[in-house]
């Protein structure tokens, strides 16, 4: 920058005081037009990524581990536009590019957030659970699950209320999922009746009910 004033002040026989203002209000006019059209340049790549991930999802289906990977992939791209306009020499000298600074940084500042990361790759990739299963926690925590990010799982409750569930949490106990593999089962279903009622009579409109519907597989 003080190049740039002094030419100013050699060009237009500015005073010194004056052509460093002008230097300055250049330099920061610069720098916010270079943000500017990186910031275009992301939003234009994150479109392109959501478009190829949503023409995997209407080929394969919609996945966990597709919903995993985008996420992965946008977080990726976006780390890269934060770190891109620093002089990588000058972070690898300075005190912030240090090994030890930055191994602080992650074992007390980021600790769970890179807890919850590792635990969605390990979800994604094992799938205990998929989108659209319906799961039971060890605690008692359950409902469908509707959507996964870097850092928690959304499950739809029976109420219709989410509940946000972190990855490293749900990794981390046993899960009831009554939707494994799509596989059939059986279910105890109870049905209460008055105590004059005639018993014969409703087994036999249960029974017929059941047969009739169309949710019954023969020889469950």
């Amino acid at each position: 920058m003080t190049q740039i004033a002094a030419d100013l002040q050699e060009l237009f026989h500015l005073n010194r005081m004056l052509s460093y203002i002008l230097a300055m209000v250049g330099l920061i006019f610069f720098y916010l037009i270079v943000i500017f059209l990186c910031y275009l340049l992301w939003k234009f790549i994150q479109k392109i990524n959501h478009k190829i991930f949503l023409k995997i999802e209407n080929k394969k289906g919609r996945s966990m581990s597709l919903e995993f990977l985008e996420k992965l992939t946008s977080f990726a791209i976006t780390f890269f536009f934060l770190i891109a306009p620093f002089n990588w020499d000058d972070i690898g000298d300075s005190i912030f590019g240090s090994a030890a600074v930055l191994t602080a940084v992650i074992g007390f500042a980021a600790q769970d957030v890179i807890r919850d990361i590792l635990a969605g790759i390990q979800i994604s990739i094992y799938k205990p659970f998929d989108i659209g299963d319906r799961i039971e926690g060890g605690d008692g925590t359950s409902g469908v699950v509707e959507n996964i990010t870097m850092r928690h799982v959304v499950l739809k409750r029976i109420d219709t209320v989410r509940l946000v569930v972190p990855n490293s949490k749900l990794n981390n106990m046993s899960v009831l999922n009554y939707s494994y593999d799509n596989i059939p089962r059986s279910v105890t279903l109870k049905y209460p009746v008055s105590y004059t009622s005639d018993i014969e009579k409703t087994k036999q409109v249960i029974g017929q009910v059941i047969q009739d519907s169309s949710l019954t597989i023969p020889g469950m």
